[in-house]
């Protein structure tokens, strides 16, 4: 069996997807700016925007357009790997990018 690389897929009792649906739950000031999407990541990137966590679905990290956008971030970007289900619930958008 071939070794695994990068993150683990983690669930939605991960100490991280607890803390973030708290973050997320923030309105306001001092709430979080939330970035939807491979585009969108890719356009902050592109504007040297400075992030520090990129969640996505397991289901999607082989896709290309997203594996294209988690190769291009620092090493300094806590990268999270969510269940299909977990993601769900932390996206708000229902219709995301195609």
């Amino acid at each position: 069996m071939a070794a695994t690389t990068g993150p683990s897929v983690v669930g939605a009792r991960h100490p991280r997807v607890r803390a973030l649906r708290r973050l997320l739950a923030r309105r306001g000031a001092g709430a979080p700016v939330v970035l939807e999407g491979p585009r969108t990541v890719g356009e902050a990137l592109d504007a040297a925007w400075s992030l520090e966590t990129v969640v996505a679905p397991a289901d999607a990290v082989e896709r290309h357009e997203v594996a294209a956008v988690l190769d291009r971030l620092d090493d300094a970007v806590e990268v999270l790997v969510v269940r299909p289900e977990v993601f769900g619930r932390l996206a708000p958008t229902v219709t995301p990018q195609p």
